[in-house]
């Protein structure tokens, strides 16, 4: 059985990735490639979007590295990863 603090954990993660992974899909298929780029970088609007786009990465950076192939063989890659992907997901 899992324990109630490390489902609380898992509820998180999953709905935190789902609305990153859905606002992103959802606001990539709104617009071609190039005005999607243009407003990510573009002050007035990108800001929020980039900001988005660069958690989201951190985030799945660490769900992806939490594997248990990672953990076990590569474990110092596990950790700094971590660490790293929840500065970056922290941040912004």
């Amino acid at each position: 059985t899992v324990s109630w603090a490390r489902r609380c954990v898992y509820e998180t993660v999953v709905a935190l990735l789902g609305h990153g992974i859905l606002y992103f899909l959802g606001w990539w298929f709104r617009m071609n490639l190039t005005s999607a780029w243009k407003r990510l970088v573009d002050p007035r609007f990108g800001i929020p979007m980039l900001a988005g786009t660069i958690s989201l990465t951190g985030m799945i950076i660490s769900i992806g590295m939490a594997h248990p192939f990672f953990r076990r063989r590569a474990y110092r890659l596990f950790y700094f990863s971590h660490t790293i992907g929840f500065a970056i997901f922290a941040i912004f």
